[in-house]
């Protein structure tokens, strides 16, 4: 068929191999991605599971195995430092699902057991106390969870992506240099919270910084409780800044630059962008910003939210509180008129230049989590920039035909599950009334009474058929 399995679904599938055929192969090959992502998950749950081996078809694992695994994931995404000899990052918690899910799945073709699919639900509710970014992925797996085929390709998407986003990020980042630099010899830059984007960000800067001569100074505010930041991680020096001795008024202005994490990107019914993060965190970006200084957003592709899906739970969103040793942490929103660049892997937008991207605009219009973390497996060509090829992915329209496809399946999916209700309801009110009238002897009402269970059960039928047909299909 070609390189690589993209989606479970036939039909998608085909298309993508068009899409490749369109603009050569630059997808990678499927042996090297599963060896990249073997590799990785290995590294992710050598973390925190400890075995002296890893089984060849992980397919296998036994009820103590699952049971372990979520009690290590369980303690690695608590807030309780006194547990736990660090804490994850909101990105540390998606990365460590999707490799836990990809893991518990196997290679195996074979439905996914009992076993699985109970350790895989499982998994979503310890991930889900941790709802940022990772509750569209917990989603999916819940809405897809005997589609182990499906899952598991997305999954690998998720997690072959991570390995690149170093150096996108890097590249995004270059890409600002007129900007950021505006022929200074010394830049100043405060880096707000322990987000693993921002450190990559700042890895592109220090790279940018060597080439181009200039020297740039780096303070942190203290991290998260519980997140250890190393020089010998960063590769370069910084100064760790505590938040009561940051400037507050023009004159004590020391920073040039701001760089700050987020926990999700979404888009409101309004159609403007918002940055949901800490709410501490957002409070020291907006008053350095009202100092002067130049603010950039950094966030993965991953922490993107849909308008649909950011629409439905944002309150959730919004209204998250946990108690950490620094105090109880509380979220916040930052308006898309108060940051000067959000940078993803693939581009730098700035929101007061007319006409966004079609890339971000692409993917909050998104149906599928499918088409959202396949787009990033195109590798680009060293004759064109990486937004330039995502730019021309994007406007080929079977890009767009494969989401349409995913969405009209998931609708068709949503009504045949509905099909099914409405018939269950429909049947038990007839058979409750069916022999309610017959012990009445009211056997005319008795007769209506089967009918309307006999069409309950008919509706019954087709949503079943229906539901297997396009389970089938996917």
């Amino acid at each position: 068929m070609g390189s690589i399995f993209i989606s479970a679904n036939r039909l998608v599938n085909a298309q993508y191999f068009r899409l490749e055929s369109a603009f050569g192969n630059r997808l990678p090959q499927e042996g090297e991605m599963n060896r990249k992502v073997g590799e990785q998950v290995r590294i992710e749950l050598s973390k925190h599971f400890r075995r002296g081996s890893w089984a060849q078809d992980e397919s296998e694992i036994t009820e103590e195995d699952a049971r372990l695994l979520c009690e290590r994931f369980r303690n690695a995404v608590s807030l309780d430092v006194q547990e736990n000899k660090s804490i994850l990052t909101a990105g540390g918690v998606s990365f460590y699902f999707s490799s836990l899910v990809y893991y518990v799945l196997g290679r195996s073709e074979r439905d996914p057991t009992p076993l699985q699919i109970k350790t895989l639900l499982d998994i979503c509710d310890i991930a889900d106390t941790r709802p940022l970014p990772v509750m569209r992925w917990t989603e999916f797996v819940r809405s897809n969870v005997s589609d182990a085929a499906r899952i598991r390709t997305v999954m690998r998407s998720c997690i072959y992506s991570k390995t690149r986003q170093e150096e996108r990020f890097a590249r995004v980042v270059a890409s600002l240099k007129q900007h950021i630099l505006k022929g200074k010899e010394n830049i100043r830059i405060l880096a707000i919270g322990s987000s693993g984007t921002v450190v990559d960000a700042l890895k592109g800067l220090r790279k940018l910084a060597q080439r181009e001569g200039v020297q740039i100074d780096v303070s942190l505010t203290l991290p998260t409780p519980g997140i250890v930041l190393n020089r010998s991680d960063l590769g370069f020096d910084f100064v760790r800044v505590d938040e009561k001795d940051l400037p507050t008024d023009a004159a004590k202005v020391r920073f040039d630059l701001v760089i700050m994490g987020c926990g999700v990107i979404g888009k409101t019914t309004d159609n403007e962008i918002e940055i949901v993060n800490r709410g501490r965190d957002i409070d020291i970006a907006n008053r350095m910003r009202q100092l002067g200084a130049l603010l950039i957003i950094v966030g993965g592709l991953y922490k993107i939210w849909p308008q649909s899906f950011y629409k439905s739970h944002k309150e959730i969103a919004v209204n998250i509180t946990k108690q950490t040793m620094a105090g109880l942490e509380a979220t916040s929103i930052l308006s898309e008129c108060d940051i000067d660049w959000l940078v993803t892997e693939h581009e730098a937008v700035c929101f007061r230049e007319p006409g966004r991207p079609s890339w971000l605009e692409f993917l909050f219009g998104a149906h599928s989590l499918d088409v959202t973390t396949s787009l990033s497996l195109f590798a680009n060509e060293k004759s064109e920039s990486e937004e330039a090829f995502i730019q021309t992915i994007l406007r080929n329209e079977i890009i767009r035909d494969i989401d349409k496809t995913l969405g009209l399946l998931i609708g068709r999916e949503h009504m045949a599950f509905n099909a099914f209700k409405f018939g269950l309801v429909l049947t038990i009110v007839g058979l409750t009334f069916w022999a309610l009238f017959l012990v009445s002897n009211k056997m005319t009402l008795a007769f209506w009474a089967s009918a309307i269970a006999a069409v309950g059960a008919n509706i019954v039928m087709l949503g079943v058929l229906g539901g297997r047909r396009e389970v089938a299909k996917s």
